[in-house]
């Protein structure tokens, strides 16, 4: 979650440099920018302006490595959850919202981005963008999961395993809850996701990275998959993820939670 943070991007940037981190490819799990949920449609001024903020902000991530695989968030405009309208940065910035990316023999990244309300004790504290609604969120992202996860797909093959972005986590996990207040937690986390991880996605997804609960940050396991929140660049938190291939499968070596310093 960037949030329009330009300052930390060129923060990260040095870092990176000064630390000697060679990267292959940054994964942006969405809210790179702004946007107020209520914008679109009311005011096409205003969503002009987060979409040249989204752009502006892609550009300057892809001068640390030009390899960019992203997905929208509840506060990027609707343009972005659109494969027609999406604005094109680069041909290496790829959006994979509802869609495949093959990043090497045997590995796939796939992308689901938005998210569904917040709940405290079963009341609302937010909405969720470009679905309102949680019905509507997992009637969209079920169908995408099992498509992803079944053989019919010609995008990934029998052999591949899949690193599944999106921009909220499974519920029930920590990585997906607000515990700002700690005896009454916000869930942010989506059932259908959770239970698809549970199920059919052991042994096809081995990586779920996601975003959005800012609170979040950690990684946990369900079964053969990890779940990692790397936390908001917005407030300086990153992650740097090591993936090798042994055997033909590739594995999570190591997951390095970071801070701007």
């Amino acid at each position: 979650d960037i949030h329009d943070s330009y300052d930390n991007i060129k923060s990260l940037e040095l870092q990176l440099r000064t630390d000697e981190v060679k990267i292959d490819y940054i994964l942006v799990s969405g809210d790179i920018s702004t946007m107020p949920m209520g914008t679109y449609p009311a005011d096409s001024g205003l969503l002009a302006k987060f979409e040249e903020s989204v752009v502006r902000i892609l550009t300057e991530l892809s001068r640390i490595c030009h390899k960019i695989i992203y997905i929208p968030g509840n506060h990027d405009p609707i343009k972005f959850f659109s494969n027609s309208e999406c604005p094109v940065v680069t041909d290496t910035v790829v959006n994979v919202h509802r869609d495949v990316f093959r990043v090497s023999e045997g590995l796939v990244v796939a992308g689901f981005g938005g998210s569904l309300p917040g709940y405290r004790s079963g009341e609302k504290v937010w909405d969720g963008y470009p679905h309102h609604e949680t019905e509507s969120f997992e009637a969209e992202i079920e169908p995408f999961l099992s498509h992803i996860l079944s053989d019919k797909t010609g995008s990934i093959l029998h052999n591949d395993v899949i690193l599944l972005m999106t921009h909220v986590g499974p519920d029930g996990f920590p990585t997906s809850a607000d515990y700002t207040q700690p005896t009454k937690p916000i869930s942010c986390g989506c059932v259908a996701l959770r239970n698809c991880l549970l199920t059919q996605g052991q042994g096809k997804v081995f990586l779920n990275i996601h975003g959005h609960t800012h609170e979040g940050v950690g990684h946990n396991k369900v079964g053969k998959i990890t779940i990692s929140n790397p936390g908001p660049l917005q407030t300086g938190r990153y992650a740097l993820y090591t993936l090798c291939r042994v055997g033909g499968e590739w594995n999570v070596s190591s997951i390095h939670l970071k801070s701007l310093t």
